[in-house]
């Protein structure tokens, strides 16, 4: 029955002479030869937000037309009505919105009727998700920011079909840059947040909080050294500061002072009682008492939570599980404190999987603290950082939300390079979970859309950024992507295509660079290293690489080379010799690809691959080791790692 479904719609398509963009509901007619069928309405009274989405829906539908959509104000029940039920009264009751609750506000409706289109929103930033949803059914895409990758269909005879209520599965969706970025990247990135509807709809606070507590109750803790934690008999002020909870009177301050914040600023959705960084915890009998650090940290929370709701009603207090108060607590959470688990930096020896079942046991809402890529971890290099494996966005984004994830916070990085692809992918799953199931569909898009006639090609590309997929050899991954960016230049002449496959070259070139920065020494590290910096910036616009992370931070940490006083990261362009915003000339970019290609050669592997087997035997036995052999050490790790071991009974405890 799917079969003969999906037939007679590609029959439709065929044989109508417009573009159909098929759902459950009436077809309406949007343009036909360039000419706009409908017009756009909002309500008399629509606020600015409202206003500016149906303008920007008239935009965009005029560049995919051809046709000029007219923005008028109007009841709702014609044309293509963009706007809150509030702004129709005679539409309030074809959908039941729950505005005031601020887990709802990003709910919309995208229904097609005979004469004309509804996009209700909950709020004004739903009806703004509603229009780039729309626009997106019909074939527009920002797959990273920047004009380079923006897709625009052509489609002069256009018609339409939809009925769809749409709600995300997760409340806030932050994809975000750590280290920050110049001020360039600002508005491509806020507008690639928006068409992607990768923002938060409640604005969850969870940052360190403590600091900021201690520095605007000053006077309290000067004039109260008991406020401060007992460290190894002492009390008195110290650095990333843990107050004194086991001091109710403390406590009640710190309540105060979060319900005059919320007070002065009422339309906070949230504020945070996370911990600062580090250790510090009181060795004091009272915060003892209290129970673990976690029983601790949640208890402050919870008196916050419950005192902003008994004057706010619905407020949220953030918090997150990391570091000492990683591990779950032996107290209840109040329903109002989101806990957001880190999936780095975790204490107490607990699993990823333990730690959320547990704050989950103790009916918390759970949020995930995430680590797409920090530029000091992986300095965007290809296949490195978590935001550029595929298969580990694919399983954990369902898989957090199976364990009561509502809330997502990925520290990224601006490097749409080696990760574009993943951040977007990751921002399609955050809205609905069960995209993860159409990555394959998803991944093909991408390719054909952005790169045409070299789909397959580029294809090659993405599989060598792909973390999930095995890179043995640096030089032969580079080479391969080198190649492909080759081949995929001789299979089009598209203008946009090739500036897209231009932005990755840089990308390549930089990634080389790195390379040679990497594996030299003396001298030759110092020269590779003013290579690299000098290439970074001069590309930074193409938003590949996070240009600010690389340069504030890199030579920071690498004392075998140094930055001249005019060359730091602060010195503008003007005065900074390593600073230049010069075009990439053509002649350039082919001379970048060839020393690419020379530089980095495909490697062919001599050798098979061995599996070794898990049944496994005593080392001192079959290896016949000396008695006195030292013993070995694992070193240092990050990620997950399975180690195997002998026991000579089965079900041995090992400690």
């Amino acid at each position: 029955m799917i079969r003969i479904l999906s037939a007679l719609v590609l029959l439709c398509a065929c044989f109508s002479p417009f573009t159909l963009v098929h759902g459950q509901s009436a077809q309406v007619p949007l343009a036909r030869d360039g000419k706009a069928m409908v017009p756009i309405a909002h309500g008399a009274k629509a606020g600015a937000e409202v206003r500016g989405s149906a303008a920007r829906l008239s935009v965009m539908l005029g560049k995919i037309t051809g046709a000029n959509f007219e923005v008028k104000v109007g009841d709702g029940t014609e044309g293509i009505a963009v706007g809150t039920p509030e702004d129709f009264p005679l539409l309030a009751s074809k959908v039941t919105f729950q505005p005031s609750d601020p887990l709802r506000r990003e709910e919309y409706l995208l229904k097609t009727h005979d004469k004309g289109i509804w996009l209700l929103g909950a709020t004004p930033l739903a009806c703004q998700h509603a229009i780039w949803d729309m626009l997106h059914r019909i074939g527009y895409r920002q797959y990273f920011p920047g004009s380079n990758w923006e897709v625009v269909p052509s489609v002069k005879n256009l018609a339409v079909d939809f009925d769809s209520l749409e709600k995300p599965s997760y409340h806030s969706r932050r994809i975000w840059y750590g280290f920050g970025a110049w001020d360039y990247a600002k508005q491509p990135y806020q507008d690639w947040c928006e068409k992607n509807r990768s923002l938060q709809g409640v604005n969850l606070s969870t940052g360190h909080a403590y600091d900021g507590i201690v520095k605007a109750l000053k006077k309290e803790f000067d004039a109260h050294p008991e406020y401060w934690p007992l460290l190894n008999g002492e009390r008195k002020p110290v650095r990333n500061p843990k107050p004194e909870m086991g001091n109710p009177e403390l406590r009640k301050k710190i309540v105060e002072h979060a319900l005059l914040q919320v007070q002065k600023n009422p339309q906070l959705d949230s504020v945070s009682m996370d911990p600062s960084d580090g250790g510090g915890w009181s060795e004091s009998k009272e915060s003892a008492a209290l129970g673990s650090v976690s029983d601790q940290a949640l208890t402050l929370a919870n008196e916050v939570a419950g005192a902003l709701n008994g004057k706010f009603p619905g407020k949220l207090v953030g918090i997150y599980a990391y570091n000492y108060h990683s591990a779950p607590p032996s107290i209840r959470v109040h329903p109002k404190v989101i806990v957001s688990v880190a999936t780095a930096f975790i204490k107490g020896g607990q699993s990823l999987e333990e730690i959320l079942e547990g704050w989950a046991a103790k009916g918390a809402t759970l949020g995930i603290r995430e680590y797409y890529s920090v530029n000091t971890w992986d300095r965007d290099q290809p296949g490195h950082a978590r935001g550029g494996n595929l298969d580990y966005l694919q399983r954990t984004i369902p898989n957090f939300y199976s364990k009561g994830a509502r809330f997502m916070s990925a520290e990224s990085s601006d490097n749409w390079g080696p990760n574009g692809l993943g951040y977007y992918f990751a921002s399609r799953m955050l809205w609905n979970v069960a995209e993860a199931k159409n990555r394959a569909s998803l991944e093909k898009d991408f390719l054909d859309r952005c790169f045409g006639p070299a789909s397959d090609v580029m294809r090659e590309f993405y599989d060598q950024l792909d973390g999930s997929k095995p890179h043995l050899v640096v030089d032969d991954q580079l080479g391969r992507m080198f190649r492909a960016l080759e081949k995929a230049r001789k299979l089009t002449g598209d203008v946009s295509i090739h500036k897209r496959l231009d932005d990755l070259l840089l990308y390549a070139r930089y990634a080389s660079l790195y390379h040679q920065y990497a594996t030299s020494d003396g001298s030759k590290r110092q020269v590779a290293f003013e290579n690299l910096v000098r290439h970074a910036y001069r590309m930074r616009t193409s938003m590949m690489v996070h240009t600010y992370g690389l340069y504030r931070d890199l030579p920071s940490r690498d004392k075998t080379v140094t930055v001249p006083n005019d060359c730091k990261w602060q010195i503008p362009e003007g005065k900074n010799p390593w600073k230049s915003s010069k075009p990439f000339s053509a002649d350039e970019l082919n001379t970048y690809m060839a020393e690419g290609l020379s530089r980095h050669k495909i490697v062919e592997l001599n050798f098979k691959q061995v599996v070794y087997t898990s049944d496994i035997l005593p080392a001192y036995s079959a290896l016949k080791m000396a008695e006195n052999t030292p013993e070995g050490d694992f070193g240092a790790g990050r990620g997950t790692q399975s180690f195997l071991t002998y026991a000579e009974k089965p079900n041995t405890q090992l400690e």
